[in-house]
């Protein structure tokens, strides 16, 4: 307590005296917020915080989702699943620069606070809606809200963790989330298919009630932390005025950066799902324009980060040999997890005659799975201290997965046994991989980047996702009428739209067999690209490098690189920027 922040903090690289006067809230305000849990009293009130914040996350995230299939075929929209999915995950997405810009230069708290507040107006836009279109606005707004406040348990951890820890730490985490996988179909069938708006009204309540503790307990901690600072602050600590220090955040957010990637990323994804409705499909000229204007902004957006923006969303410096084929290797992950789960809830739901809750329970086996394997796959790590091997042996075992699940989309293999046995190896798989990478990505770069870092890899595995369920959401509403009118002739053109529109109706729809054939048919070709994507990732895995999983916080702030070589701060530009990839 007594000694200097300067003593406790590492060297913070600043650009000019207002970084420098700003800083103190990104690195080194974390290291005095370590002080002030100086017993074990602080610590236990903390973590016993910190749990409650988990179970409440883990709650959402295990029933919310059960309930936007139900609510988009209540407006009789359900193929519009893809679309809200898209569009969330790319919102998702673009705002974690943002949440890493933010928690960087201002608070943790005050990261998590906002992202309460977006969470809880979601919910409330969603369990009153009165449209698809105001639906899928409240799914968009929550959506923003729990990227924020999954991204900031990830970052806090991998604050107060070293490396060795790290993955087991994130374990524990994860195994919040296992006895929600068994109470969520109870919650699910008690709610019933038509109260879905019930569902998404509890969270209102609970989420606040659930973050408030952790929440009072960071802005208690944060002040007594900037308390600290300042009295151990030299007197040549730059100072300047509040507006100007206002301005010079905003300024580090980089707002123009997070503008031109918005609109990039909503031009470019949008149309995969939105040309079907479109007079005249991909030729609709709406469709072609938002194609142009979107890689247009996107061009912007690279020339900016590259050449022009003060404080880049994307600093050079991170894309290192391993984190850049750990972000190409996330890239395709999330590009087979959305192929995979975007239409497999719906395809089950017709395919068997499961009940609301054994289908709930068979949705839950995937994150069952994930949490299970994530906290073997943690103990592994701080058993082994690598993670080389963990990485390519979870890819194998997703490929195995995926293979099984292509097989059960044929008529007569769709069996309980071979649907839910190929969502555990997936799921284990990715558990073990993702655990790997998670890891190894904030290993890779400085602890001042590792918010950044932290964001960048949470922005990828949302957008591709997304991504994965727009083109998961192609395939489906382009094949599956096409289908049903192959295999059922009998049906007329409402009919099918009745079918392809709400689930429900599929399922108590005759002729069953010849739909279910339309069905699993559809289905199958999201499942066969799911598969195909699976393989690159074993190359891009295999030329990783091992890291050593010490008591470091990071690879990286001892001089050394992620390959354990000394690093040359100077070489810059392209050759630099190649030199560190290759």
């Amino acid at each position: 307590m007594d000694k200097k922040i300067d003593e406790l903090a590492p060297s913070i690289n600043v650009e000019d005296k207002e970084r420098q006067a700003v800083a103190p809230t990104a690195i080194t305000r974390i290291e005095a917020f370590r002080q002030v849990y100086n017993s074990p009293s602080k610590l236990y009130m903390f973590w016993s915080a910190f749990i409650i914040w988990t179970i409440a996350l883990a709650l959402t995230f295990d029933t919310s989702g059960l309930y936007l299939a139900f609510a988009t075929s209540h407006f009789n929209q359900n193929p519009l699943l893809s679309t809200i999915g898209l569009l969330t995950s790319v919102m998702g997405a673009v705002i974690q620069p943002f949440w890493g810009k933010l928690a960087d230069v201002s608070a943790r708290p005050l990261s998590l606070a906002i992202s309460l507040a977006l969470y809880t107006l979601g919910y409330i836009v969603s369990s009153a809606c009165k449209s698809v279109q105001a639906l899928a606005a409240g799914q968009i707004i929550s959506n923003v809200g729990s990227t924020g406040l999954v991204y900031l348990q990830t970052l806090i951890i991998a604050d107060i963790t070293s490396l060795q820890s790290r993955g087991l730490a994130y374990g524990v985490m994860s195994i919040s989330y296992l006895p929600f996988a068994f109470v969520a179909p109870n919650i699910a069938s008690g709610i019933g298919l038509e109260k879905w708006r019930w569902g998404y009204g509890m969270f209102c309540i609970i989420m606040p009630v659930c973050v408030a503790p952790i929440l009072a307990v960071l802005f208690w901690a944060d002040k007594r932390a900037i308390a600290l600072m300042k009295a151990n602050a030299t007197p040549n600590s730059p100072r300047i005025s509040r507006t100007r220090h206002f301005v010079t955040t905003v300024a580090q957010v980089d707002p123009f950066g997070l503008l031109l990637l918005g609109f990039a990323m909503s031009l470019l994804f949008s149309p995969p799902t939105l040309y079907t409705g479109a007079k005249g499909g991909w030729k609709n000229p709406s469709m072609i324009a938002m194609e142009v204007c979107g890689g247009v902004i996107l061009l912007l957006f690279v020339i900016w980060e590259w050449k022009f923006a003060p404080h880049p969303l994307l600093p050079r410096r991170i894309f290192n040999r391993n984190f850049t084929l750990c972000f190409v290797t996330t890239i395709f992950y999330f590009l087979v997890g959305g192929l995979y789960t975007a239409y497999w809830s719906s395809w089950l739901w017709v395919v068997q005659n499961y009940s609301q809750r054994q289908w709930t329970y068979i949705n839950e086996s995937g994150g069952a799975a994930l949490c299970v394997f994530s906290f073997v796959a943690g103990i592994v790590q701080r058993l082994t201290h690598r993670y080389w091997f963990m990485q390519i042996a979870g890819i194998a075992v997703s490929c195995v997965g995926c293979g099984i699940n292509f097989y059960a989309t044929y008529m007569g293999h769709t069996s309980t046994i071979a649907v839910v046995f190929a969502m555990i190896l997936f799921q284990g798989g990715c558990a073990f991989a993702l655990m790997a990478i998670q890891t190894v990505v904030q290993a890779s770069v400085r602890h001042e980047d590792l918010a950044i870092a932290i964001a960048l890899l949470i922005f990828v595995q949302s957008l591709v996702s997304g991504i994965g369920g727009a083109a998961a959401g192609s395939v489906w509403t382009k094949d599956l009428p096409v289908n049903l009118a192959k295999f059922a002739p009998s049906l007329n053109a409402t009919d099918i739209l009745d079918i392809v529109g709400d689930i429900t109706v599929a399922r108590v729809s005759e002729p069953r067999d010849a739909i279910i054939g339309a069905f699993e048919k559809t289905y199958r070709k999201t499942a066969l690209l799911s598969l195909i994507f699976m393989f690159p990732m074993l190359i891009t895995a295999f030329f990783c490098t091992e890291i050593n999983l010490d008591t470091r916080q990071n690879a990286i702030d001892d001089g050394l690189d992620a390959e354990g070589k000394e690093e040359n701060e100077e070489e810059k530009g392209v050759k630099g920027f190649l030199k560190r990839i290759f």
